[in-house]
């Protein structure tokens, strides 16, 4: 009796599912960065932006908003107004805040997005205490 209730203990202990600290979960944070294609269009218009893989790179601070916006990657050289209506485009987004590394993160949970047959792209990086960097990649096509 003593060894089958020791088992149970030991399953029931591996089920607990522990938040994930420190980090925010990826839905919520696609979900505003998918927000920002309306603004994305409207400066492919405005500025002619070639089709092709764009790459931005982000820092959210612990209180949800945009620390730094730039473009890491385009597929081919853009004017400076180019490049600086595509940072607007998502420097007008904000963020949910997230806890400290003492107490666990809104919305998070012990899994998020991921997999291989996912379409969620990869967790964002936390680099330590302090800002969330995320490189958003996408394409302009026809």
């Amino acid at each position: 009796m003593r060894q089958l209730s020791l088992c149970v203990l030991a399953a029931a202990a591996t089920l607990v599912a522990r938040p994930a600290a420190a980090c925010i979960a990826r839905e919520p944070l696609v979900e505003v960065l998918r927000e920002a294609s309306a603004d994305v269009a409207a400066c492919r218009a405005a500025h002619e932006l070639p089709e092709g893989r764009y790459v931005v790179r982000l820092r959210i601070d612990p209180d949800g908003k945009l620390g730094e916006v730039a473009l890491g990657e385009a597929p081919g050289a853009l004017s400076e107004a180019a490049e600086s209506c595509l940072a607007a485009a998502f420097a007008r987004r904000s963020f949910a805040p997230w806890g400290t590394p003492e107490e666990p993160a809104a919305g998070a949970s012990a899994v998020s997005g991921g997999g291989r047959a996912s379409r969620v792209p990869p967790a964002p990086r936390r680099p330590g205490p302090g800002a969330i960097h995320v490189v958003w990649p996408f394409v302009l096509a026809s």
